[in-house]
């Protein structure tokens, strides 16, 4: 005669269920419509260089911005601002060691 302990009649019973509900014929749940036109509204992953870095005038011009296009127009305004907040720092912390290269050299 077999012998049941209470883990293995939990663990046919688990084994059961997961037998069970695997089925293949069950159609999606979802109704997403993805037939109409998309417009990028925000830069999700960038949100604090978007409120550090920009002013009003540009944060929506960022939100709207293509990846592959945003060194070109703002690398520039960053750089400046970057500058300008390293010298801030070193002014009113005299240890603080002063940017001078980046990792790549630059």
């Amino acid at each position: 005669m077999i012998r049941f302990n209470k883990f293995s009649i939990l663990a046919i019973a688990a084994l059961g269920f997961v037998l069970v509900s695997c089925d293949k014929d069950d159609a999606p749940g979802d109704t997403f419509d993805t037939s109409g036109t998309f417009t990028q509204n925000d830069q999700m992953g960038r949100p604090a260089v978007n409120t550090v870095f920009n002013g009003s005038a540009d944060k929506n011009t960022f939100n709207v911005t293509t990846p592959s296009a945003m060194g070109a127009i703002f690398a520039p305004k960053f750089l400046n601002n970057l500058v300008a907040l390293d010298a801030a720092i070193k002014a009113n912390d005299p240890t603080y060691v002063q940017y001078s290269t980046n990792a790549l050299g630059n």
